[in-house]
């Protein structure tokens, strides 16, 4: 954090690296039903993982990913964070990020991290005072 990084990119891969040490690691190298490695996926967390264009009726719930969104995840999961350089995601990216580790925490780990609680009030008041400041002008 004090190099200057994205804390909400920070906290994504906390999260991810904590699902394992919580014994609930998702499927992110192939789709969660079928093994299939190839082609577009979603994230279905009663599948607890990806699911490809083909296993995805099987979850009416899943949640569509982009590309970025599923590489990223993956990233997230496997990466060393002493080999953590510059990340820059776009906004829609973190939401879809967001979303998805917000969902899968809730099913299985049946804890809320206070960082990430944190990190919540934090983009609600940013999102207040820009509200408020475009309201002065």
């Amino acid at each position: 954090m004090s190099e200057g990084r994205d804390l909400e990119i920070m906290a994504l891969i906390y999260e991810m690296k904590m699902l394992p040490v919580l014994g609930i690691p998702p499927v992110l190298d192939r789709c969660a039903r079928c093994g299939a490695t190839e082609g577009s996926v979603s994230f279905s967390v009663k599948e607890a993982g990806f699911l490809c264009h083909r296993c995805e009726e099987a979850d009416p719930h899943r949640m569509p990913l982009s590309p970025a969104s599923a590489r990223l995840l993956r990233l997230f999961f496997h990466i060393d964070l002493a080999r953590l350089g510059a990340i820059s995601v776009k906004e829609t990216t973190k939401a879809e990020l967001k979303a998805v580790l917000s969902a899968y925490y809730d099913e299985y780990a049946g804890l809320s991290l206070k960082a990430k609680r944190f990190l919540q009030q934090m983009s609600v008041l940013k999102d207040t005072l820009a509200s408020d400041s475009g309201q002065d002008a």
